[in-house]
């Protein structure tokens, strides 16, 4: 369940939580000598390969990596159950807090693929949105940051998470 839980919140667009939550599936799995969900139904193969990819393109292969890993550094089956579900018990203990990041979870979303090099039109594909919507997340990421350009965009995301790595 926590595997399906990782595809629902990759699909809402939350990278670091869902790789998290990747992690913890795969520590479960290993606890408990389970199997994983692909192995049971050859369609779910599919829903993890996506769920993982669209996470490594978010935070990059670190990042991912870095979040993988505090997923799986979950004590037991209660903290992984606490951290899926969100209660403070597990939360704390699955993974530290990111920094603290002056855009919304949506604008990070927008930078990391700035960071990418995509084009507006390009995200507004990726994330479903209109190309107004985008460029209005980023008239909004520049003015939160002070920057002026998409490059420095780009410089501040690679510097962003760089930091919390």
């Amino acid at each position: 369940m926590v595997e399906l839980l990782a595809w629902t919140t990759a699909s809402a667009g939350d990278h670091q939580h869902t790789g998290r939550l990747v992690g913890v599936a795969q520590a479960l799995r290993d606890d408990t000598g389970t199997v994983a969900a692909g192995d049971l139904d050859p369609r779910n193969k599919d829903y993890h390969a996506r769920c993982e990819t669209r996470v490594r393109q978010a935070l990059g292969p670190a990042g991912f990596e870095q979040a993988l890993t505090a997923g799986y550094a979950v004590d037991g089956l209660d903290q992984a159950i606490a951290y899926a579900l969100g209660t403070s018990a597990g939360a704390g203990s699955a993974a530290p807090p990111a920094a603290a990041s002056p855009l919304t979870v949506r604008e990070e979303q927008v930078a990391a693929l700035i960071a990418q090099g995509m084009t507006n039109r390009r995200i507004a594909a990726e994330l479903v949105l209109s190309p107004r919507t985008v460029d209005n997340h980023v008239d909004r990421i520049r003015a939160k940051l002070g920057f002026s350009s998409r490059a420095r965009i780009a410089a501040w995301w690679a510097a962003h998470r760089v930091a919390v790595a």
